[in-house]
């Protein structure tokens, strides 16, 4: 896909795919950590701003005392090279480590028609 052809983008998705994969019940009766999915740039030029969101939700959690709901929560931060990864990276965090929540910062560039 070239970016040249992206058009104005829709609706933002949302975390829905991650907050829904299984039945709350089935999440409350799990005992292991609640894991959070950061899709942040590691490297290139967006690298310090994810990494200024790593650094909060780091903090946030921190302040939360690293537990929610008395289980432990567990930060996992996936790169964003380019948007081809990303969205990797993103189905990666819902099919694989069965985040509760996903976030992406979205930094790649792209143009707006």
């Amino acid at each position: 896909m070239s970016l040249s052809n992206l058009k104005t983008p829709g609706p933002l998705p949302s975390p829905a795919p991650c907050l829904h994969s299984q039945s709350p019940a089935a999440r409350a009766q799990e005992t292991g950590p609640v894991r959070i999915g950061l899709v942040f740039p590691k490297q290139g030029p967006g690298a310090s701003i994810g990494e200024f969101l790593q650094r909060g939700s780091e903090l946030a959690v921190e302040q939360a005392g690293r537990k929610v709901l008395g289980r432990p929560i567990e930060l996992i931060w996936l790169d964003e090279p380019n948007p081809q990864v990303a969205q990797q990276n993103m189905r990666k965090l819902i099919d694989r480590t069965r985040s509760w929540l996903c976030s992406a910062a979205t930094t790649a560039p792209r143009r707006w028609r």
